[in-house]
């Protein structure tokens, strides 16, 4: 990406891009013509979510702490308004990102504030079949039927990591209509996941997986079974941590 600034010949001018960027390396290209052009300061400013780092790790290996480092610089790097796949290029909230970007702030930050707007989002974007978008907010619709399942999952997981799993009872219902929204054909060869928005088709043992995943979410001793009681239960489900888990 590139930014090209056209100075008029005037002194102490400011030029900033419209967005920001993300970048290891800044290259300047300079071209002047019959005056010189006077460079009197370059600065660069942090933007971030305000996560506060909150869990530590430590190894007898110094390559792994950097790789620890490196991966929460790069896990603040993605997350403002909302997470991002990627700071650098489409800088959209996926939910195949979210999922685990959200773990990363539980166990990390002890912070679940970004995690409810991801859920609270992709429940919003879902469709009229049930199935959410792909990624949200986004300009432009796209559907990835398996994500929806993903969805049901960041349920869970909140309901696992977090010391309020009361918040995730509203969405109950919605994670019914997700796997309702999924249509699996009976063919021993191949499962598809279809829907008006696109379609998925890919090995039988692969899609089964992601299928039965939410079955396995939403049975009778899980935390989000589509009736609220049991997910405000401590202790309930598929081996809730007790009390006191959360950072």
């Amino acid at each position: 990406m590139s930014d090209t600034f056209l100075p008029d010949g005037g002194a102490r001018r400011t030029f900033e891009s419209l967005w920001w960027r993300t970048w290891r390396y800044l290259d300047l290209d300079i071209q002047t013509a019959d005056d010189p052009l006077q460079l009197e300061s370059l600065s660069a400013h942090f933007t971030a979510y305000p996560f506060e780092e909150r869990a530590t790790f430590q190894s007898g290996d110094a390559d792994l702490d950097k790789i620890w480092k490196i991966s929460w610089h790069t896990a603040r790097l993605d997350a403002h308004e909302t997470y991002m796949d990627t700071p650098y290029y489409e800088q959209l909230q996926y939910v195949g990102d979210t999922r685990i970007q959200a773990l990363i702030s539980y166990t990390m930050a002890g912070d679940d504030r970004l995690g409810l707007q991801a859920i609270k989002a992709f429940d919003q974007s879902r469709s009229p079949d049930g199935l959410t978008r792909s990624r949200y907010p986004s300009s432009l619709p796209q559907t990835i039927p398996p994500f929806s399942l993903l969805w049901v999952g960041m349920l869970h997981d909140y309901w696992l990591y977090r010391p309020t799993p009361s918040r995730c009872v509203r969405r109950s219902p919605a994670a019914g209509r997700c796997w309702t929204g999924l249509h699996v054909t009976s063919s021993p060869m191949a499962c598809s996941a279809l829907s008006p928005g696109g379609a998925l088709s890919i090995g039988s043992q692969r899609v089964r997986f992601l299928l039965t995943m939410p079955r396995r979410i939403l049975r009778d001793d899980a935390p989000i079974p589509g009736c609220a009681g049991r997910c405000g239960q401590p202790g309930a489900g598929l081996g809730r941590p007790a009390a006191g888990h959360a950072l």
